[in-house]
């Protein structure tokens, strides 16, 4: 083999690893969302308040366990607000009291939830929890005075 078909070869590699790594680097991993600080958190659930507060929503659609009301987005929509556009997501749900958000697919994708809090039975505690593999992990909580009232 010639030394100009190994350099290609090398070559394809190398951009091949790097486009690789390019786009697993714009969606953040799961183990790499568990890192960030609680401050971080809090701005991810403020995003979702956001969202459950000025989405329209649907009538007719019916996802997964989410009763018809339930809006699906696009993870890259304009009308999401940058902290949850910058997780790079494949799609978010939004619902009048519960945000879903879907990032990558198969084994390597998880999900970040923000709901009322299963703990809490005042229904003033919501958690932003994520899921992957079966397993809901709460990352940041926060007491909700409106909450109670719907």
């Amino acid at each position: 083999m010639s030394r100009r078909k190994v350099r290609f070869g090398v070559a394809l590699i190398a951009l091949v690893v790097l486009v690789v790594m390019a786009a697993y680097r714009l969606s953040p991993t799961y183990y790499g969302f568990m890192m960030h600080s609680q401050q971080y958190y809090a701005e991810i659930a403020t995003a979702c308040d956001h969202l459950i507060e000025t989405t329209p929503y649907s009538t007719t659609n019916t996802v997964g366990r989410w009763p018809p009301g339930v809006t699906v987005l696009r993870g890259d929509a304009k009308s999401l607000p940058p902290a949850i556009r910058q997780l790079h997501a494949d799609k978010v749900l939004v619902g009048t009291n519960r945000v879903a958000i879907a990032i990558g697919v198969s084994r390597l994708g998880y999900g970040i939830v923000w709901e009322r809090s299963p703990y809490d039975n005042t229904g003033k505690r919501w958690d932003l929890a994520t899921a992957a593999e079966g397993l809901r992990r709460v990352v940041y909580s926060r007491n909700k005075a409106e909450a109670a009232s719907q």
